[in-house]
């Protein structure tokens, strides 16, 4: 199975009811993200960056790989109706050999309007 795909299954797994959350309790989701990544994905502790509203991830495979799992990480957040309300947050993704560059950045899902 690839790695994207437990991703979204681990995404699947969290069971959250449907809510929009407002600008200062954006926060917990990026917290439940953060949970989810560093038990799935992620070879470092993902970061939350409140000020410039980002979710920070270092992954293991490479630049291309980086991209479909900024898609697998919104399809999924999407799926479980856990939106961003407010300021537009962020998923940065960096690789090892990336030097802690940003190789794959996306929105992560707003509120529908």
């Amino acid at each position: 199975m690839a790695t994207h795909q437990i991703l979204a299954i681990a995404m699947a797994a969290v069971v959250i009811a449907p809510v929009a959350l407002a600008s200062s309790e954006a926060a917990s989701n990026a917290d439940l993200l953060c949970l989810v990544i560093d038990n799935t994905r992620s070879i470092a502790p993902c970061a939350i960056f409140e000020a410039r509203h980002a979710v920070a991830i270092n992954i293991k495979p490479g630049a291309e790989d980086a991209v479909e799992v900024c898609r697998q990480v919104q399809a999924s957040l999407v799926k479980q109706r856990m939106f961003f309300d407010g300021d537009v947050w962020r998923l940065d993704i960096t690789t090892p050999a990336s030097g802690g560059k940003v190789v794959a950045s996306c929105d992560l899902p707003q509120t529908p309007k």
